[in-house]
């Protein structure tokens, strides 16, 4: 089954391609005759076009079944995904060792070398440590995201390592889609959900925002959010 580019990120490969054909044009054309032109139009071709490469190869599937069988009971997070993963956050930390870096080129109406310095310590910090996990998900095996027993629905919710929650299949509620754009999740609601609330800010947050803290992001799978929705109702036998 081939993939199709979803309608509603059109707008957003043409944002990518716009500022990647305008870094390329002025670096091309002595838009970059000085050291901070040139920084500014390498970043931003890093950032939109390193960006856009890795945003439009993590939504859509080339090459890849996306059609989950009547036999599957596990499904595994895709290594393909892991990868592009890897580039991606590779994109915002050498984007924050830039803004970092050469802070002092970052002043302007909406932004100061104080800001941007800021910014790219955020960047570092944070994808270095996806970018880390990342290279951790590519050497090691496959994780199971999702599995199905004779008595519980297996979900992985860990992060940094596999950590595994067993949910009887008798405490769902319902699944449902959830849409937070650009991505599409698929929740987990059951009946004692504070059972299942990790420690952390993030992870209460996201319980008080969608009512469940289980969730499963397809976006590292081979699958849409909609055949695992199918495959999860099917195998629970649960209607919404």
């Amino acid at each position: 089954m081939k993939s199709k580019i979803n309608k509603k990120d059109i707008l957003i490969y043409i944002i990518f391609l716009l500022f990647t054909s305008m870094s390329i044009y002025s670096l091309v054309n002595g838009g970059g005759d000085s050291e901070r032109k040139f920084i500014i139009n390498l970043g931003t071709l890093i950032f939109f076009g390193g960006g856009g490469i890795v945003y439009f190869f993590l939504k859509n599937n080339f090459g890849s079944e996306k059609l989950i069988d009547d036999k599957t009971k596990i499904i595994y997070e895709s290594k393909q995904k892991a990868f592009f993963s890897f580039l991606g956050s590779l994109v915002f930390v050498i984007m924050g060792i830039i803004m970092i870096i050469y802070n002092s080129y970052f002043d302007g109406r909406r932004m100061n070398p104080q800001i941007a310095f800021f910014i790219g310590i955020i960047c570092v910090s944070f994808f270095g440590l996806i970018l880390l996990v990342s290279i951790k998900r590519l050497i090691n095996a496959k994780r199971i995201l999702i599995e199905i027993t004779e008595s519980t629905l297996n979900i992985q919710i860990g992060f940094l390592k596999n950590e595994i929650a067993k949910i009887p299949k008798n405490e769902i509620v319902s699944i449902k889609e959830h849409i937070v754009p650009p991505n599409n999740f698929v929740l987990i609601f059951v009946k004692d959900p504070e059972k299942y609330i990790r420690k952390g800010f993030l992870k209460n947050t996201n319980y008080k925002i969608t009512g469940t803290p289980i969730n499963i992001n397809p976006i590292t799978t081979n699958f849409s959010s909609n055949e695992i929705l199918k495959f999860l109702n099917k195998n629970i036998n649960i209607e919404n």
